[in-house]
C-alpha cells in the first residue's frame, strides 16, 4: 500500500525502536477495532479543526486549496494545519498524554500503525451515522487499501499509484509503439534493449523506488507476502518473500541489471524523472508516483522540453494488482461536537469534487461519481496519461488475494529493506539470495514491533 506515490519516507521514521515506528496504544490499552460510535452532527459550538500532516510540498499545496474551500463554505470556521513531518509530532499526537489533532493526514501505508494506536475512530463508524456519505461510491480497491479487519478506517485525500513515464518521441524514433505496453518481462527487456540499441537513450530504465518491483509485482501475481494476521497486526510474525512466481519474475531484473538496462538511484525526489530529458545520459523509462504527473505535464508544456512528448503506462506488468499510497485522513477527535466538524472536513477532502480535481493532477479519482466531472474529462482528453492511475485502480478486483499490496506494522522498514534487496539484484545477487536476506531482516523488525506493542499493553 504504501505508500508512496511520493512516499514521505523520512516522515514515517519519526520514532524508531530497532528500526520500528512505534505507536503506543492509548493508556496502554489494546487497540479497539470494534467500530466505536462517531458523531457527525454539527452543533455549532466547534469552530476550529486541527489537522496534523506529513505531506510533501505538492500535496501540501492541494491541502491549502481544500482548506480555503472548506473555510469559505463555513464562515467562522478555521482549519489549523500543522506540519509534523520530522519533529516527532506524529508520535506526540498518538501518545495518550499529549494533545492530539482532530484529523491526522498520513500516508496510506501507515494504516496498521495508526489503527494500533487505539486513538482512531474508524471512518466506517462515521459513515454509518452520515446518510449523505455513500461508501459504495469509493473505488473498491481504495476501500480495501484503507481497511483493517474489514473496517474502513480512513478516507482518501490524494491516493496515488506507481506508473511508468517515458518519451513517446524516443519510442517512435527507436521503432517502438508508444501505445503498446509490454505484456511480460521478456517484452519489457526487449523494449529496453531496443531503446538503448537505437541510440535514443543511454540508460534503459532509472528508478528511485526499486521496492515497487517486489510489492507491485507480488500484488499482480496474487501473492500475499504476509498472511491476513500479518496484514492487520503481524500476528503471523513473518513475511514470506521466497515465493516462486515472484522469484521467477524478478529474474527479469537480474537480466536487466546484468545488461545495464536498469539503474537505481535511491530516493532522489525528481532526479529520476529528470533523466527522461537529460541531454547527455537520457533514460528510456522511469517508474515514479502518479502524484507528480500534473507537474511533469506542466514542465513539458512550458516549452523547455519542446522535443519531448510524455507517455504514461501503468507500472510494468500490473494488470491484476498494484500498490496504493498517498495521504489519507483519520479521525482523532474524541469530543462528539468536535467529531462533527472533523468529519465534515474529512468528507470534504474525499468529496467527488475534490477527488475529480485530484485526478486532474495525476492522483487516483477515488470516487466513482468524480469520474464524470466535466473538468476532469477535459483534462484527461488534453493529457491522456492522467487517466492511467484511476483506470488502473478502478480495474482492480480487491477480492483477489494480495491485489492492493502487502502492509505490515513496520511498513517503512518493509519498503526500505525491499528496496535494498532489489538494488542487490540489480547489482548481481540472485533474487532468492537477496530476498532471503531481506526476509530475515524484516521478520526481526516485525518481532521488535510486536515486542514494543506488548510493552505498550497491546497484545
Amino acid at each position: 500500500m504504501h505508500v508512496s506515490v511520493i512516499r514521505v519516507r523520512a516522515a514515517m521514521a519519526v520514532s524508531l525502536v530497532a528500526g520500528v515506528l512505534v505507536v503506543p496504544a492509548a493508556s496502554g490499552a489494546a487497540p479497539d477495532r470494534t467500530a466505536p460510535s462517531c458523531s457527525v452532527a454539527l452543533d455549532g459550538a466547534a469552530n476550529t479543526v486541527t489537522v496534523w500532516h506529513q505531506l510533501g510540498f505538492l500535496a501540501e499545496e492541494e491541502l491549502g486549496v481544500l482548506i480555503a474551500e472548506f473555510e469559505a463554505a463555513r464562515p467562522g470556521v478555521t482549519v489549523e494545519a500543522v506540519d509534523v513531518g520530522a519533529d516527532g509530532g506524529l508520535l506526540q499526537a498518538l501518545r495518550s498524554d499529549r494533545p492530539a489533532p482532530d484529523v491526522l493526514l498520513v500516508n496510506a501505508e501507515s494504516i496498521v500503525n495508526i489503527t494500533d494506536s487505539g486513538r482512531v475512530t474508524p471512518a466506517a463508524a462515521c459513515i454509518a451515522q452520515d446518510p449523505s456519505f455513500d461508501q459504495t461510491d469509493l473505488l473498491p480497491a481504495v476501500v480495501e487499501a484503507l481497511s483493517v479487519d474489514d473496517t474502513l478506517w480512513g478516507l482518501p485525500m490524494l491516493m496515488s499509484t506507481p506508473v511508468l513515464y517515458f518519451d513517446q518521441a524516443q519510442f517512435r524514433a527507436a521503432g517502438l509503439d508508444p501505445t503498446d505496453p509490454p505484456d511480460d518481462v521478456d517484452e519489457l527487456i526487449g523494449q529496453l534493449r531496443t531503446l538503448v540499441g537505437s541510440g535514443q537513450v543511454t540508460m534503459g530504465m532509472v528508478t528511485a523506488s526499486a521496492e515497487w518491483f517486489a510489492l507491485a509485482w507480488a500484488a499482480d501475481l496474487g501473492l500475499e507476502l504476509a498472511d491476513d494476521a500479518g496484514h492487520v497486526a503481524n500476528g503471523g510474525r513473518e513475511v514470506d518473500l521466497l515465493q516462486q512466481p515472484l522469484l521467477d519474475r524478478l529474474e527479469g531484473i537480474s537480466i536487466m541489471g546484468a545488461e545495464r538496462l536498469i539503474d537505481d538511484i535511491g530516493n532522489q525526489a525528481f532526479e529520476d524523472l529528470l533523466k527522461l530529458t537529460d541531454p547527455v545520459n537520457p533514460a528510456g523509462m522511469v517508474p515514479h508516483t502518479s502524484g507528480t504527473m500534473g507537474v511533469v505535464y506542466d514542465l513539458l508544456d512550458d516549452g523547455r522540453f519542446e522535443d519531448s512528448e510524455l507517455g504514461v503506462w501503468p507500472f510494468p506488468l500490473t494488470e491484476r494488482g498494484t500498490v496504493l499510497g498517498g495521504p489519507v485522513s483519520y479521525m482523532f477527535a474524541q469530543d462528539p461536537g468536535q467529531q462533527g466538524l472533523a468529519w465534515a472536513f474529512m468528507s470534504h477532502l474525499a468529496s467527488p469534487a475534490a477527488q475529480a480535481r485530484a485526478a486532474t493532477l495525476g492522483y487516483v479519482g477515488a470516487r466513482r461519481s468524480s469520474l464524470d466531472d466535466p473538468a476532469l474529462q477535459a483534462a484527461w482528453q488534453e493529457r491522456p496519461g492522467l487517466r492511467v492511475p484511476t483506470e488502473v485502480v478502478a480495474a482492480i478486483d480487491p477480492t483477489l488475494p494480495g491485489s492492493v499490496g502487502t502492509v505490515v506494522g513496520p511498513d517503512y522498514r518493509l519498503e526500505w529493506r525491499l528496496g535494498w534487496a532489489l538494488r542487490e539484484i540489480i547489482d548481481g545477487s540472485s533474487p532468492r539470495d537477496a530476498l532471503a536476506r531481506a526476509e530475515i531482516d524484516i521478520n526481526l523488525t516485525i518481532d521488535a514491533y510486536l515486542e514494543a506493542r506488548a510493552r505498550a499493553g497491546t497484545p
